[in-house]
């Protein structure tokens, strides 16, 4: 039985609220928390239930980013929460993206590739960087969560 997006939805409002600036590490808290610490260390040994879970993470946080999106525009994107909800989103894609890498690297390291997403491993790395970057811009600032 696969897990439903639900079910994880609170580890993606759990990035994206608060303040900014440690993205990566509550993405890995998140992922972890539902999976277990060793998925971190130990790609191969991943199980396909482990995937799916990580894998339902990565699809939830992907939903709520046309939240944040809608929010932003809602907002208005350099008013006050319209900002604090762009610093959420980029959390959110933190997270998006950690879960994303973590598929996509498990899979290499099982079968030799990956045919997860059509970006390679190090494209989505560097997107995951640069949002990273981006969070640790805003350490400190307030974020914004959004509820689905």
């Amino acid at each position: 039985m696969s897990p439903k997006s639900s079910e994880f939805f609170k580890p993606v409002e759990l990035i994206s609220d608060g303040k900014a600036g440690d993205a990566f590490d509550r993405a890995k808290k998140a992922i972890t928390t539902s999976v277990g610490d060793k998925v971190f260390d130990d790609l191969k040994g991943i199980t396909s239930e482990e995937e799916q879970k990580i894998s339902t993470i990565r699809v939830t946080a992907q939903k709520a980013e046309a939240t944040f999106v809608a929010k932003i525009q809602q907002s208005g994107r350099e008013s006050p929460e319209g900002l604090e909800y762009f610093r959420g989103m980029i959390s959110n894609k933190v997270l998006k993206l950690t879960a994303l890498l973590l598929i996509m690297e498990s899979d290499i390291e099982k079968n030799g590739s990956t045919h997860v997403s059509s970006d390679t491993p190090d494209e989505v790395k560097k997107l995951l960087n640069k949002n990273i970057s981006l969070d640790k811009a805003a350490a400190g600032q307030t974020q914004k969560g959004v509820d689905g």
